[in-house]
């Protein structure tokens, strides 16, 4: 199964480092930092991805944990993604960056997902859209000889939000991007990039790429987090985590 990993994720790296796949991610990157703007929270875990695709680089007032499947990737745990060494929730943000699609067992990761994070806690999911274009060819592709579309099991928007709303989460929104890979020539490229970005702000629903976020409804604390809490405080697998201060807007009262 590491093996399995490993070599799913050195293909999605090697393919996002193609024109495609670098447009593609930065889209990706922009709009999850956007959602990952106004939220809020402690610790900041995201499955998948390799050592580089880190999206919340940014956050420096989290405790950011990039967990992977194999000690083959850069990243600060190895593990299952659907077997989490963490406790109950103890996470309040979680990005799962195209691990469902891949994964052997997409409900289970996705109940680990929903096991780990606190309540009212926050999901961003990016998955690849079987109703776009680009999942349409990635169907052909999986008949050829490119071993990494002939293993992905993409995930409709819709399944996706049933799962979620069965487990307890809202959906709060879902964007999505790359409709409209930018392939030729320079000249193409171009018209075909303001073309993809002018029906990624309409927020068109046909894009190759959704970025759905979710939130875990509220249920009460549970034993473990009280633990995790007492126990872990301010530290969490050796990373600093920011302190709040006073703002410099904010004046002791007078007298």
């Amino acid at each position: 199964m590491a093996k399995q990993s490993n070599d799913i994720i050195e293909q999605l790296e090697s393919w996002y480092q193609t024109p495609a796949g670098s447009y593609l991610y930065e889209q990706e990157q922009r709009i999850t930092w956007q959602l990952l703007e106004p939220l809020w929270g402690h610790r900041l875990l995201q499955l998948g991805g390799s050592g580089d695709q880190v999206l919340a680089q940014h956050r420096l007032n989290l405790q950011r944990i990039h967990a992977a499947p194999t000690k083959d990737v850069a990243g600060d745990v190895c593990s299952e993604l659907d077997q989490l060494p963490f406790p109950s929730e103890s996470i309040d943000i979680l990005i799962v960056f195209h691990a469902i699609e891949f994964s052997g067992n997409p409900h289970q990761l996705l109940r680990e997902a929903h096991r780990v994070l606190a309540p009212r806690g926050e999901l961003i999911m990016l998955g690849f859209n079987p109703w776009s274009l680009f999942g349409l060819l990635s169907l052909l592709f999986r008949y050829g000889r490119r071993r990494l579309w002939g293993r992905v099991r993409p995930l409709s928007k819709r399944r996706l939000r049933d799962w979620l709303r069965l487990l307890g989460m809202s959906v709060k929104s879902v964007k999505h991007s790359f409709c409209v890979p930018p392939w030729g020539e320079a000249r193409l490229q171009r018209t075909l990039c303001r073309a993809a970005g002018y029906a990624t702000r309409k927020n068109w629903p046909f894009g190759g790429v959704y970025i759905l976020h979710a939130r875990k409804n509220l249920t009460m604390l549970t034993p473990d987090r009280v633990r995790w809490n007492q126990r872990v405080g301010d530290r969490l697998l050796g990373l600093a985590t920011a302190q709040p201060v006073p703002s410099p807007r904010t004046t002791p009262n007078a007298g």
